[in-house]
């Protein structure tokens, strides 16, 4: 949890306060579906929706009778605080937060938007003015509802409805935080700052084999930095979410950085045009044209991948629940038919990715396309394989010799 997530959580328990289902009915109002935990992503839904949408409705409407019991009364102040409990908690899940601290600041903003709003009605109704009264707390408690709930910042859960939850295909290894460690987790989430990881944006998807060992395969969910025009440093999982294992690192650079590397070095970078020029490679949420913008920035460069954990694939063959040997350099798949049609297939289906309408679009990035080094290494470890047009290594094309 930040201190926005603080901050936030507060507000909607103000807004409880003041209106006890406006906060829950503003959380359902602004989680796409489908969001997890289930129980949030429910709330999302059309009937999650639809009865927090009409229970704040009629509080709205039956919340200027004179017959109702005072809001600071045992049993109706609890249920406030309760309430505000609740909101803070759907709040914090949806955005992957830890949800003990903002609960518990829900519940304070909660007692002081109750004992706010019965001030300031009690005021309303001194100077004949309790409907105008009670419509400005409506709004107060609307508008802090608004501003609770926002998805403002790229760490919400549903930045971008177009990315598909990708869930880790392994639980990793140890038992569950202890009190201590999360109490400490949390303290460090509101006092320290993650700068170094705050412009890890540029989010790629794609398949690595590894070199020693091709029949090795798994699917990586890049991270990546542009450092400058010609080098990207990246960080690699195994899903898109907030418990997906971190699986390895990335360096990407241009074909003229990578030209100026000694021989011997050229051996660890594998050429990417393959991955991009069969629409393998893909950057999940962004639009056609401007994914295919960064597919070109890419093409002709090439990559230094270490996996320090085989975590298994998402198709269903089992992984190691915790990092066991040495790290593996990884290479690229260079012809069809080199990747498992299986984890392709997996990834394309639960993701929602149409690679058939992505090599169609990327056709006219052919003739830019250079021959590569790399391309033949791992060209007999594989049987049956189709080469595509644009993928072709410096030796066939006679441009150097390896």
């Amino acid at each position: 949890m930040n201190l926005s997530t603080a901050l936030r959580a507060t507000l909607l328990g103000a807004a409880t306060g003041m209106r006890s289902m406006t906060g829950l009915a503003a959380v359902a109002l602004t989680t796409p579906r489908g969001a997890r935990p289930a129980w949030v992503g429910r709330l999302g839904g059309g009937w999650g929706r639809g009865v927090t949408s009409l229970a704040a409705a009629g509080e709205l409407v039956t919340d200027k009778s004179v017959d109702l019991p005072s809001r600071l009364e045992r049993p109706v102040f609890g249920q406030r605080l309760t309430m505000g409990a609740v909101n803070a908690t759907a709040l914090a899940k949806r955005e992957g937060a830890r949800p003990v601290l903002p609960a518990l600041l829900a519940v304070a903003g909660a007692a002081a938007g109750t004992y706010v709003g019965v001030r300031w009605r009690a005021y309303a109704r001194q100077h004949g003015r309790a409907t105008a009264g009670a419509v400005v707390e409506d709004l107060a408690a609307v508008g802090l509802a608004a501003v609770a709930t926002r998805r403002a910042d790229s760490k919400g859960v549903g930045m971008n409805p177009a990315i598909k939850r990708r869930e880790s295909p392994l639980r990793p290894a140890g038992k569950g935080k202890g009190a201590w460690l999360a109490s400490l987790e949390q303290g460090a989430e509101l006092l320290q700052q993650a700068t170094p990881l705050k412009d890890f944006d540029v989010y790629v998807v794609g398949f690595h084999p590894a070199k020693d060992d091709p029949d090795m395969q798994m699917e990586a969910h890049h991270y990546c930095r542009v450092v400058n025009d010609d080098l990207i440093q990246c960080v690699l999982f195994d899903g898109n979410t907030r418990d997906a294992n971190l699986i390895g690192v990335e360096y990407i650079v241009s074909q003229r950085l990578f030209e100026t590397l000694p021989e011997p070095e050229r051996g660890y970078w594998h050429p990417h045009n393959f991955e991009i020029l069969s629409a393998q490679l893909v950057a999940p949420g962004l639009p056609d044209a401007a994914e295919k913008a960064l597919m070109k920035k890419l093409l002709n460069g090439y990559g230094k991948t270490w996996h320090t954990w085989h975590t298994g694939r998402h198709d269903g063959e089992p992984g190691h629940d915790l990092p066991l040997g040495e790290p593996m350099l990884m290479w690229s798949f260079n012809r069809e038919r080199e990747c498992d049609e299986s984890l392709k297939r997996h990834r394309n289906r639960a993701m929602g990715i149409d690679v058939d309408k992505k090599y169609r679009d990327r056709q006219d990035l052919v003739p830019l396309a250079q021959p590569q080094w790399g391309v033949d290494d791992l060209k007999n470890e594989f049987i049956d394989t189709e080469p595509v047009p644009g993928v072709v290594d410096v030796s066939e094309a006679g441009q150097l010799a390896r």
